[in-house]
């Protein structure tokens, strides 16, 4: 029943601001009670049937085109019997098709002036009234045989109650003159019997067209109550789909109260918009973010502050859910009033913001040019909103929580990673003095101890700088420091720091640089992710050999590629061996480090705009590919490279 929904149907299609513009458009408020109208029940009842009745001269003025085509094929079907029986009434007949066709001209050139006035369906009674009457006419002055009136009066009045989506007592003004003229011909022609016998057919044929308008204008105000029902649920979801795609992408309290003020006042064509949140003494509220269409009402709302003891009507709105309708023209006390009338406000509508079943707040909004009340669907919508804004607070609250927590916590890494390295730095001066003979030859049993000492030493403090990267990581306080040198002595000198790496006995280390070239990057946090991978392999690889491969590419990328023969990853777990404390499992062993060396590796080949492949499978070795991009113009090769082997 697309037809039906011709009013609202063409909304679908649009942003829910224009949604909303558009209908409430089409849905205009007759002022039957007044000024002042209290009983919101009974305006819906007369905003529908004002909706409906704009919806029934819509489709009236659509079915005009087969009403017309109804009308030509009835001259036809009456006029070509008359013509060819009696063709000395030619003259009558023409004036007969002539009076009836200047109404219908008449109807079509002002169909738009009356559909603005909302007078479509009487102009169309009235149009079928003249034409039935001309025909009375006709056959009076004819004598042209009554039952045959009769006959087509009824055929066309019963096709109309089909046609036409008018009411009933349309229906009975356009059967008129069956009713009342059809008697006076009767007895002019001095039918007696007959003609009664014909007129209580005719009488019949009125009553059931009578009914059957009756009959499908229930269906089709049924039908309609239905589908705009269904399209004002479809416009609130939409319009609160669209607030929350909105919030959530607001950040912090204030971001979003200043979000949600702002799109509520747009979205139901308001003056303004306030949210209104307790303070820290019960009952009283404060204005914490305002939007209204004039600056001054903000300014002059300002630190306002709200007693709910002193307006007793805010008490409707302590239950969750609920909502209160103010006019200025009726308020519920003198405060109100003053109130309406210092910020220039006719009516307004106030819902609580709720959580954990108490009020926190009051969402509000208001209008400056009408006391009208407001449809239902913007009583839904703020209601909507009101419990999408509660969740967006306590959301944006919590998320300040999160930052202020992780601050602290980055805070507190921070001091502790430095206040535990200065003293482990010591320890581990001290192991080294001892292990070099300074303070004297130790006995052979307290040299394993020793390097015990030295090692775990180490390990703790790599643990306290993979810790202090990880912060800065968290923290965005990393920065690069762009320096350059040749790929050659970069590979020579990490090397020389990773053979004194602890790995299992008899494993080789062997660096290869196949195509030597400039590196221009932070040579800093490429040693760091180098040293993190060859590392692990290190660790990983109980016997055979780890290597280390570097080569800079005819496009300035320098590219290092890790490789071992150890126990490999399962594939499984290659998409988790990036995230941070993460360590794949092995059953029978006890996990080593924290699991940060990779995350650390991802983190800054992101932030040298690199990018890091791993190759792998359970017992077939691990290959790690990373690429850097140099941030200097290529310098051609000079030397195709050199390989270092640990003996």
């Amino acid at each position: 029943m697309r037809h039906l929904m011709h009013g609202v149907d063409y909304e679908l299609n649009a942003t829910p601001n224009a949604q909303l513009a558009r209908v409430s458009g089409e849905i205009k408020k007759v002022s039957i009670f007044g000024a002042c109208r209290a009983w919101s029940g009974m305006v819906t009842r007369v905003d529908e049937a004002n909706a409906y009745a704009r919806e029934r001269e819509i489709l009236t003025l659509r079915q005009h085109a087969w009403a017309a085509s109804v009308a030509a094929f009835f001259v036809v079907l009456f006029g070509g019997p008359e013509l060819y029986f009696f063709p000395e009434r030619l003259p009558f007949l023409m004036l007969w098709v002539a009076t009836s066709c200047i109404p219908i001209l008449m109807l079509w050139r002002a169909r738009r002036r009356l559909l603005r006035r909302r007078a479509v369906t009487l102009a169309t009674a009235v149009v079928v009234f003249s034409i039935l009457f001309a025909l009375l006419g006709y056959a009076a002055m004819t004598g042209a045989d009554a039952s045959i009136i009769g006959a087509n009066s009824a055929v066309v009045l019963l096709v109309l109650a089909v046609l036409l989506p008018w009411p009933p007592l349309y229906q009975v003004l356009a059967g008129a003159p069956a009713l009342v003229g059809f008697p006076l011909l009767v007895w002019y022609q001095r039918l007696g019997a007959r003609g009664i016998y014909w007129y209580a057919i005719v009488a019949a044929a009125v009553a059931a067209s009578v009914f059957i308008s009756r009959h499908l204008d229930i269906q089709r105000r049924a039908i309609f109550r239905e589908s705009r029902a269904r399209d004002e649920a479809m416009i609130v979801t939409r319009s609160l789909l669209k607030m929350a795609r909105e919030l959530a992408s607001a950040m912090g309290p204030s971001a979003v109260l200043d979000c949600l003020v702002e799109r509520t006042r747009n979205l139901l064509q308001v003056d303004w918009c306030a949210i209104l949140l307790e303070t820290s003494v019960p009952g009283v509220f404060r204005i914490a973010a305002g939007s209204a269409s004039r600056d001054d009402l903000l300014q002059e709302g300002k630190g306002l502050e709200i007693r709910a003891e002193e307006y007793p009507t805010l008490r409707r709105v302590s239950d969750p859910g609920s909502i209160l309708e103010v006019s200025r023209c009726n308020p519920p006390d003198p405060r109100w009033r003053a109130l309406m009338r210092y910020f220039r406000t006719r009516s307004m509508l106030v819902t609580p913001l709720e959580r954990n079943g108490q009020v926190v707040g009051l969402l509000a909004v208001g209008r400056g040019r009408t006391e009208d009340p407001f449809p239902v669907r913007h009583h839904r919508i703020l209601q909507g909103i009101a419990r999408q804004a509660t969740i967006a607070l306590e959301n944006a609250r919590l998320y300040a929580e999160l930052e202020q927590a992780n601050r602290l916590k980055s805070e507190f890494v921070a001091t502790m990673s430095h206040e535990l390295r200065t003293p482990l730095n010591i320890v581990i001066g001290y192991a080294d003095l001892l292990a070099e003979g300074a303070f004297g030859l130790l006995p052979e049993d307290a040299l394993e101890p020793l390097q015990r000492i030295r090692q775990q030493s180490r390990e703790l403090l790599r643990l306290i700088n993979a810790t202090l990267d990880v912060n800065r990581l968290e923290s965005g306080t990393v920065a690069l420091n762009v320096s350059e040198t040749s790929l050659e002595p970069f590979v020579r000198a990490l090397r020389e720091q990773l053979l004194h790496s602890p790995r299992a006995s008899g494993v080789d280390f062997v660096t290869k640089v196949r195509r030597n070239g400039l590196l221009r990057t932070d040579l800093e946090k490429v040693a760091i992710i180098l040293r993190n991978l060859v590392g692990n392999a290190f660790k990983f690889t109980p016997q055979g050999a780890v290597s280390l491969e570097a080569e800079v590419a005819g496009d300035g990328v320098a590219r290092f590629v890790v490789r071992d023969t150890g126990i490999g990853i399962p594939e499984s777990e290659k998409d988790r061996i990036f995230e941070m404390f993460y360590q794949v499992p092995r059953p029978g062993e006890v996990p080593g480090g924290v699991g940060l060396g990779l995350y650390i590796v991802r983190r800054f080949v992101d932030l040298l705009q690199g990018r890091i492949e791993v190759e792998s499978g359970q017992g077939r070795g691990t290959v790690f590919t990373v690429e850097i991009p140099s941030l200097a113009r290529n310098v051609p090769h000079l030397t195709t490279g050199s390989e270092l082997e640990d003996g």
